[in-house]
């Protein structure tokens, strides 16, 4: 389990393992504002991060995967630096990411709300679609192997329930 830390603009800047305190993950912005757009990941034990490359409108255009030097000798020639590219919507949300194999990933997104509806990997033949509640939480996700995930929350104590259902292929919708 985890714990989210957000700042005053509720951009998400740590994340803690709740049951050690450790910080996993940490959240670079490019200003601190409601305006900010996020430049970097980084997976603090794994010495491992995710940089954002963006243009002049700060549309994403480029995810680069980089190690820091201690990092640097637990990793492979072709593990060390990964790029992937990326385009975004008219709204800046991602749209495709095209791994360094070829491998593209398509998003859509619900257009009133942004949440996201599928996701589509066509080099893999994997898809998910995502279903929402009212106030936007999910609901389900559907695999494209007919899995389904059901997500509930109690609106007693805002926890979280899921639960599995394993069908056949023509059972998805």
């Amino acid at each position: 389990m985890c714990a989210c830390a957000c700042d005053s603009y509720g951009q998400h800047v740590t994340t803690h393992d709740v049951v050690t305190g450790a910080m996993t993950h940490s959240f670079t912005y490019n200003v601190n504002s409601d305006y900010a757009r996020l430049l970097r990941v980084s997976h603090v034990s794994a010495g491992v991060s995710v940089v954002v490359k963006r243009d002049y409108r700060l549309h994403a255009q480029q995810l680069t995967t980089m190690a820091t030097p201690g990092a640097l000798q637990r990793l492979s020639q072709s593990q060390r630096q990964l790029r992937c590219r990326v385009t975004t919507d008219s709204n800046g949300l991602l749209a495709s990411l095209t791994t360094a194999s070829s491998v593209t990933t398509r998003l859509r997104y619900v257009r009133d709300t942004g949440l996201l509806v599928s996701r589509v990997s066509a080099g893999l033949q994997t898809a998910r679609v995502y279903e929402y509640s009212a106030d936007g939480r999910v609901t389900s996700v559907t695999w494209s192997s007919g899995r389904q995930c059901s997500v509930s929350t109690s609106g007693v104590d805002n926890s979280h329930h899921h639960s599995d259902i394993h069908s056949s292929k023509t059972a998805t919708r």
